[in-house]
């Protein structure tokens, strides 16, 4: 449907009435996924703006996509913002292996893998997993393995301190007293 076809005013007037609308104003915003946010923004700049095209170039995006997120928000309100099951090949990580991930980034990672926090590699190694599924369903989760912090019983202090005094010891002895006047 093109922009002429319609009274952009008079759209605008029945979204700002329209019952969610004004519900995603208040506090229920925050608590929306990025993506729905963003949709969201797309049907309250419109509302503002009264302009598909205006809407499009501002967020940088084309004007189909704008009017398909109006309409979906007008027929289904918030609901209508998300996304919509689609076909196709269903993941391997199922619930059980859904468990067994979240129960491995809880433990400390072993030993064998010099980490310090789990990487996805070496997580999908020590799952038995292929690397991308895991990688696609820590994604969806929003799981970011290099912001976990540590487990509390992982501490690897002792293990390093030994290894910064191993290879102090290893330093010429001028080495020594000028890596040490270089911190003051």
């Amino acid at each position: 449907m093109s922009e002429s076809s319609f009274d952009a005013a008079e759209e605008a007037r029945n979204l700002k009435h329209h019952p969610e609308f004004a519900l995603l104003q208040t506090s229920t915003r925050n608590r929306l996924s990025p993506k729905l946010r963003q949709r969201y923004e797309l049907v309250r700049l419109f509302v503002k703006l009264q302009s598909i095209s205006e809407v499009a170039k501002k967020k940088g995006v084309d004007r189909k996509t704008v009017r398909k997120w109006i309409s979906r928000f007008q027929a289904h309100g918030i609901a209508g913002l998300a996304d919509q099951p689609r076909t196709g090949r269903h993941s391997m990580i199922d619930e059980h292996l859904q468990q067994r991930i979240r129960a491995a980034l809880t433990e400390p990672v072993p030993e064998e893998y010099g980490l310090k926090t789990w990487q996805a590699k070496a997580l999908a190694q020590h799952l038995g997993l292929p690397y991308h599924p895991l990688l696609r369903y820590l994604k969806k989760e929003g799981i970011r393995l290099n912001a976990m912090p540590m487990p509390a019983s992982s501490t690897r202090l002792p293990d390093v301190s030994r290894a910064l005094t191993a290879l102090q010891s290893a330093l010429p002895n001028n080495a020594k007293s000028s890596s040490k006047t270089s911190r003051q």
